[in-house]
């Protein structure tokens, strides 16, 4: 199989010798950063970026692969709710003394991003990786729109179903890949 094209495989640190037999990327036009995966002959690449610009890729050797999990995902509610009640007082505590009128507008976008904020959380896939020295989760990213968190899903069971091509153990907590996934799943 060619190897994909363009950035970020170009930037794949492959061994002497290494040949690549799957490539996936997973990007839309609103993300500014893809998300994307190898798989060689001898180890699974996970293309990771940390914010705000740094990328690289994440090498995992396929022999020190125990197995595979799929899971849905959807934690991390309390950081929003969280970020939106600091945002809400940052922004209205210096006009709510003088202008009550700006509290009008300023609560209800505040539950408006809190909204958001929670439905882009919910029903996100995560891929858990067990090696034999260390675990490697992956989950896919926050995302508003429901044909798009379920074209990331299908993106991560495709993977999966790769790696399990190559003899690895792979556990699928998916029932249906469109169907949505109760909150608190996943570990």
């Amino acid at each position: 199989m060619s190897m994909g094209h363009g950035r970020p495989f170009t930037q794949l640190p492959l061994d002497a010798g290494e040949s690549v037999i799957f490539t996936d990327v997973n990007g839309t036009f609103h993300r500014s950063v893809d998300f994307a995966v190898a798989i060689t002959d001898r180890a699974f690449y996970l293309w990771r970026y940390l914010f705000p610009f740094r990328t690289y890729w994440e090498r995992v050797p396929l022999a020190e692969i125990t197995e595979v999990t799929l899971a849905p995902y959807s934690r991390g509610g309390w950081k929003v709710g969280l970020l939106c009640v600091a945002s809400a007082l940052a922004i209205s505590f210096p006009f709510l003394i003088g202008q009550a009128i700006v509290g009008f507008i300023v609560v209800p976008l505040v539950f408006y991003m809190a909204f958001v904020g929670f439905k882009s959380l919910h029903d996100r896939t995560t891929l858990i990786v067990c090696t034999l020295h260390r675990t490697v989760t992956y989950r896919t990213p926050a995302e508003s729109h429901a044909l798009l968190k379920q074209a990331d899903r299908r993106f991560v069971i495709r993977l999966a179903a790769e790696l399990g091509t190559r003899g690895i153990k792979v556990i699928n907590r998916i029932e249906h890949e469109d169907q949505p996934c109760a909150a608190g799943d996943a570990r």
